[in-house]
């Protein structure tokens, strides 16, 4: 007999003793029952977290990783503009007689350095 018809009999026989015992059973099987179905979500719910937690971890590597790629970017820049300004520095000094059409080549990398068409 199962559980119910446990319960049920022991109903009809009216044995509250039995319907006691009965009553526990079944309230102990569906705990059971509650408790696998809740360690089973415990455990997808840790598997999500973990992910996440990975995923987390990831981001701020590439976070920190994209910032100091940034750095090295910008000190590149700096010395590309230093660069283009001690250029156009020699151009106005000695180079002007050389090269005449220079202004043109230190706009176009004074431009391209500022992003600028």
């Amino acid at each position: 007999m199962t559980l119910i018809q446990d319960l049920h009999a022991a109903i009809s026989r009216r044995d509250w003793h039995a319907v006691e015992v009965a009553a526990n059973r079944l309230r102990d099987t569906n705990l059971e029952a509650d408790n696998e179905a809740l360690t089973a979500r415990v455990k997808e719910l840790e598997k999500v977290n973990a992910k996440l937690c990975d995923d987390a971890i990831d981001y701020e590597l590439k976070v920190a990783e994209r910032d100091i790629s940034l750095k090295a970017l910008e000190t590149h820049l700096a010395a590309l503009k230093d660069a283009a300004k001690s250029v156009e520095d020699w151009w106005l000094s000695e180079g002007m007689n050389h090269f005449p059409g220079a202004p043109y080549c230190i706009f176009a990398i004074r431009a391209a350095l500022e992003d600028r068409p």
